[in-house]
């Protein structure tokens, strides 16, 4: 029997959570039937043993891919979605895990009711590791008009909290996303698929999002994030190109996204004197980017801004 979802669980040196997470999908609730294709990367730790145990203990549901060197995240994706089977595809990562035994009933209800939608998502809990800390991120939604750009400003849907269609693997490929050089799978995907169809944001809280100095989105420095967001710069400008959405995104407009973005991670790491130039640098500027000139300008203000985030204040 072909199974109702298949959630692509891609894992790389991650021994002491991988339990955790394979056992939290492992315990959804429902009579829908699903499979996890688990894509373990040539871990240097114990992770393929705690794989192997696993996939040994659950083989009907348990799919490990073949034991293999390291390949990076990016081909790990491809190759696992390669071997989904199911109507509705799901993703957690190896650090995460999924805290609502009904996520796979929730958002597959609501997919089948719901024909025109080709994604829906969910609200998530981020834990952070170093502050530990957790926090309720309520998920945001807009109208499907303008669904696309909003994502060009920030990417506000969290990837394992997300159940796509099947369908939407023949509008994107990884394979030219790994030739372009992009850092992540998700983003890009998530710009080419708004096109087709609908996305949904629910307000369930169903994923443990972890953030912690080992996670793909956490950068140890101002200038490799930087860099990560040059590589999400050229997403946007690529999916605006491919999409003919040049006459609604226009070049100047990307690139005050890009360096508004900038501006954010300068208080992410304390630079003052990088926000200040960030935001100078955005041509069409609107009242909020005065508001953030005056704030980076001072001293006194920037330090209220960075404790406004406590998350910020700690790193």
């Amino acid at each position: 029997m072909q199974p109702k979802v298949s959630v692509v669980v891609c894992t790389y040196n991650q021994e002491k959570t991988i339990a955790r997470t394979l056992d939290s999908i492992l315990a959804q609730k429902g009579d829908y039937s699903y499979e996890i294709i688990l894509g373990e990367d040539g871990s240097k730790d114990g992770t393929r043993a705690v794989c192997e145990d696993y996939a040994e203990k659950h083989p009907d549901i348990i799919k490990l891919m073949p034991a293999a060197p390291n390949k990076g995240m990016m081909r790990n994706w491809r190759d696992c979605l390669a071997e989904c089977k199911g109507e509705y595809i799901m993703a957690c990562a190896g650090d995460d895990w999924w805290h609502n035994p009904d996520k796979i009933r929730i958002q597959v209800e609501f997919m089948d009711n719901n024909p025109d939608y080709v994604m829906c998502y969910t609200a998530i809990i981020r834990h952070n590791t170093k502050m530990g800390s957790c926090c309720k991120l309520p998920v945001v939604n807009h109208p499907h008009k303008n669904m696309f750009g909003a994502l060009l400003i920030v990417d506000f849907i969290s990837a394992p909290t997300a159940c796509f269609r099947k369908s939407m693997l023949t509008v994107i490929s990884i394979d030219d996303y790994i030739k372009k050089g992009y850092l992540m799978e998700d983003y890009p995907a998530w710009l080419e698929m708004i096109n087709y169809g609908k996305f949904k944001g629910l307000e369930d809280y169903t994923v443990t999002y972890v953030q912690n100095s080992d996670s793909l989105s956490t950068f140890p420095t101002l200038e490799k994030q930087v860099l990560f967001e040059q590589n999400a710069q050229n997403v946007r400008c690529d999916m605006v190109k491919k999409y003919h959405r040049e006459n609604e995104y226009s070049e100047t407009d990307l690139q005050d996204i890009y360096y508004r973005n900038l501006y954010s991670h300068g208080i992410k790491f304390n630079d003052r004197a990088f926000s200040l130039k960030s935001i100078l640098a955005v041509k069409s500027k609107i009242a909020r980017d005065y508001l953030k000139i005056v704030m980076a300008s001072n001293a006194i203000t920037y330090s209220i801004l960075r404790r406004r985030n406590k998350e910020y204040a700690t790193i």
